[in-house]
This record gives C-alpha cells, sequence and structure tokens, in this order.
C-alpha cells in the first residue's frame, strides 16, 4: 500500500467515510480487542491523504505560535488539537463552497490533519521555550542588553531532532497509555467530540457548530481587550501612559485575609517580619479564559488537585522559605524566596518536581508486564487463533479482524529513528552547545523517562510540565 492514500471522490467511498455511529465517550468504554473490532475502520477509508498533511502542516505552523505564547507565560504547553479541528473544518467548508475542492474531508482525513497540527505545535514546546530563552537571559550583559539570539538555520535543525525524538518515543508508549490505559488526553477527545459534533446532521449539529464558533469568538476578544492599550491616561509622575481596557490580573481575594481566622494567615500575611497581601503571593483573579477552558477540557477532578497544590504552596511552603536563608559562597545572605509572588519557581518546583517524576515513574514502573508485552507485540505477529476473532470466524475467512501488530508502528521504526534522531541531537548539542558527547547520550536516555512522565501529565491534565522535566534533567 502506498504511504499516502487516495480522498474519497465516489458516493461509495464517501458513505463508507461517515462518522461511525458512536460517540467518543463509547469508544474510550472499550478495550483494545474491541476497538479493533468494532471502531477500526481499516485501509478501506482513507485517513492519511495529501490534502490532509497539508492542512496540518499549514495549521500547525500558524498554531504553533499560540504555544510559544502560552508557554512563555505559564510554562505549560496546551495541545492544538481542537483548534486545528474547527479551523480546518470551516476552511475546507469554504473551499468546497467555492468550488475549489473536489470533495468534503472526511472526518478521518480531519483526525490526520490535527494530528499533524499537533506535532508541529508540540514542536515549539520545550525545544523553544524553555532552554532557548535561558541561554538569551544568560547571554545579558550590560554591554549587550538584548543578549545572543540563537541563529535560525541553527535552532531549526535543532528543533528538528528533538521533534524527531519525541515521535519515535511516542511509538511504545503509544499502546500502553492509549490502547490499554486508556488515558484521555483532554484536548484529543476534545477534539473528536468536536469531530463528531461538526460531521453530525440536523439541528443539534448546527448548535454545537454555534457554541463553537460563539467560544471561540469570545476567546478571540478577551486578548484584545488585554493587550490593546487604546485608553490615554497620566501616570503618578504626571507622564502620559496607556493602559488597556480590562487589566490582566484581579486582586479580588485581598478581602480573605482580613476575615480568615489569625492562626491561618498570620504566619503567611507576616512573613520574614513583612506584612504581606494574599496577591502578593500571586492569589488573583486571572482575566485570560485561556486557561479557564483549559480548565473546562481537564475538568473537575484534576482542575481541584491542582488548585489544592497552588494552595499548599502558599499556606505551608512559602512561608518559611521566606524565612529560611543562608550565606552563599560569594558570602551573602540569600533566602529561599526572595518574595512571595516568585516562590513557586525558586522553591515551589523543587518540591513539585520531584513528586511528578515519582509518581510518573512508579505508576509506569507497576504496569511493566503490560509494558514488556507491548514492545513484544510490535516485534512479531498475533496468532492465528487469537483474542481478535469474534465469535462465528473460522481459519478461512478471508479478511479476518486486524489485530494490533498488524496496525502499530513497527518496532524497526523506533530503534531506527531512536539511532537517527538521537545522534542528531548528540551532534548538534556538540558541535553548538559545547555539551560533550557522554552528556548527550545520557540525555537522550534519560528521554525516555522524563518522556513517560511528560506523557501521563498530558494524558491526565492536558498539560505538559517540560519546565518541570528540564529541573529533573539539570539534576
Amino acid at each position: 500500500m502506498a504511504l499516502f492514500q487516495k480522498p474519497p471522490v465516489t458516493e461509495e467511498e464517501i458513505a463508507a467515510s461517515r462518522p461511525l455511529e458512536m460517540s467518543p465517550e463509547e469508544v474510550v468504554s472499550l478495550d483494545e480487542d474491541e476497538w479493533y473490532a468494532k471502531a477500526y475502520r481499516g485501509e478501506k477509508v482513507p485517513q492519511l491523504t495529501v490534502r490532509a498533511v497539508l492542512m496540518g502542516t499549514a495549521l500547525g505552523f500558524l498554531l504553533s505560535f499560540t504555544n510559544v505564547y502560552i508557554g512563555l507565560k505559564t510554562g505549560w504547553f496546551l495541545g492544538v488539537a481542537l483548534t486545528a479541528c474547527i479551523l480546518s473544518y470551516a476552511v475546507w467548508s469554504t473551499l468546497r463552497g467555492l468550488g475549489l475542492a473536489k470533495s468534503d474531508m472526511t472526518i478521518l482525513e480531519n483526525n490526520c490533519m490535527q494530528s499533524t497540527a499537533s506535532a508541529a505545535g508540540y514542536s515549539t514546546g520545550n525545544a523553544v521555550i524553555s532552554a532557548i530563552p535561558a541561554m538569551l537571559l544568560l547571554s545579558v550583559t550590560a554591554d549587550n542588553p538584548k543578549g545572543v539570539h540563537l541563529a535560525w538555520p541553527l535552532l531549526s535543525l535543532w528543533v528538528l531532532f528533538l521533534a524527531s525524538l519525541g515521535v519515535v518515543l511516542a511509538i511504545p508508549m503509544k499502546r500502553n497509555m492509549i490502547n490499554r490505559e486508556k488515558l484521555t488526553f483532554p484536548s484529543g477527545t476534545a477534539a473528536a467530540v468536536t469531530l463528531q459534533g461538526l460531521y453530525s446532521k440536523g439541528d443539534e449539529a448546527l448548535k454545537k457548530a454555534r457554541m463553537l464558533f460563539a467560544a471561540g469568538g469570545i476567546s478571540a476578544l478577551v486578548p484584545l481587550l488585554k493587550d490593546l492599550e487604546i485608553i490615554k491616561k497620566v501616570d503618578e509622575h504626571g507622564k502620559p501612559v496607556r493602559d488597556a481596557l480590562l487589566p490582566g490580573q484581579s486582586n479580588v481575594f485581598d478581602w480573605l485575609g482580613g476575615v480568615l481566622p489569625a492562626a491561618w494567615t498570620n504566619r503567611m500575611l507576616h512573613a520574614s517580619g513583612k506584612s504581606f497581601k494574599l496577591s502578593d503571593y500571586q492569589l488573583k483573579l486571572d482575566h485570560s479564559v485561556v486557561l479557564v477552558f483549559a480548565g473546562m477540557i481537564v475538568g473537575m477532578r484534576i482542575t481541584t488537585w491542582m488548585v489544592l497544590g497552588g494552595l499548599a504552596l502558599v499556606v505551608f511552603i512559602t512561608p518559611p522559605a521566606l524565612e529560611w536563608t543562608w550565606t552563599n559562597a560569594a558570602g551573602n545572605v540569600v533566602g529561599a524566596a526572595t518574595r512571595p509572588g516568585a516562590a513557586w519557581k525558586e522553591i515551589g518546583i523543587w518540591y513539585g518536581a520531584p513528586l511528578l517524576v515519582a509518581s510518573g515513574l512508579v505508576s509506569f514502573a507497576t504496569q511493566w508486564r503490560t509494558i514488556v508485552r507491548a514492545f513484544s507485540g510490535m516485534a512479531g505477529k498475533a496468532p492465528a487463533q487469537g483474542p481478535f476473532r469474534e465469535a462465528g470466524e473460522r481459519e478461512g475467512d478471508a479478511e479476518p479482524p486486524p489485530s494490533p501488530e498488524d496496525v502499530e508502528v513497527p518496532t524497526k521504526w523506533f530503534v531506527g529513528g531512536m539511532g537517527v534522531s538521537g545522534l542528531g541531537v548528540v551532534i548538534v548539542a556538540w558541535l553548538s552547545f559545547d555539551i560533550p558527547p557522554y552528556y548527550g547520550v545520557l540525555a537522550v536516555v534519560m528521554t525516555f523517562a522524563l518522556a513517560v512522565v511528560a506523557c501521563r501529565a498530558t494524558g491526565e491534565s492536558d498539560i505538559t510540565p517540560g519546565g518541570a522535566m528540564g529541573k529533573i534533567m539539570q539534576l
């Protein structure tokens, strides 16, 4: 079979490409064998087409800038799958209406498109918004306050090898975390629900489409209100300045410090002999809708635990960190945290990152039998009689149901991809960043363990903790 499939043209091909009468929630409830028997569409339904890849590449290029923006502001990387699905459907419907496209893009083509866009979007994650900005900041001097920017050809080559390494690392993890554990990957599930709604018919589909575009309009309006400085005013020094219509944050929780029992708040509001407000601890209402919508996708359970983690940092960790001091090598007295608002990066990350890594690796280790089966399954074929055959099927059937070994990416792709991409990472790091080859090899080896943790965190919360993983690698 050719690498790329042809898009459906005839009425029969288009009919075969329509969505299944099965909701994403029902699909998630299926185990691996049931999924192959009931949901897998096979090679007869086009998925990997040239137009799907080109559309995903174009949208991924544009949407990757949003990941850079969010990542630089929050340290998190949010998937672009949902946005890509909506934009692709809208763009292709427009092209179809103008007569520039012969047929609509099918739901599976659109799914392939969003996978391509997500790959492009995530490639601008850790590689671009963590280590590279850190290098820029480290290059700032009094004579060169803007620092030294990395040459774009070198940055492109670095991102290429890192992105390739990440893709091949997903090969063994995919079957374990998606097929077996059935991690939800919230933005992926949301993309599936969105596609199901866009490709369904009737009034319900129209209502869903209207809600999608209404939410998109709101999310596009809020940044304009926050970032466009269109109000002219005079500051306290008498100088004319500009301000936005909507402030970025509001200190709406400061009043709680006056009504909560003093035993709860005394140390927090008077740490190290100074007076603080709750807003000094970054307990503020952020007016950005990005994280609000992310919370809707993630769900109440994950969001609640994240809130509790933030409160634990503010109440139990930051106050004593403001009081802990020691004398460094230069003879200066320094504290574990310099101010309440910076405690999350100065002390909090050193608590959170080890907990995150330990939890992910322990969970991964407890499923070692499943992992071994996944690796061994990629290397061989399923037996002729096995759990993938339904009742009534016999040895002589013309088209037996597919087995995972017939569909999953083969092991040789993983081995070859690791060799090429890993070698590329080591060489570029050595020649361009003066990282010794043995450290480069160690980084590539450690990547698998940290990728397991990051993948699990993304599958459960839709947030990839790239910054925390970087700290663990530094240790």
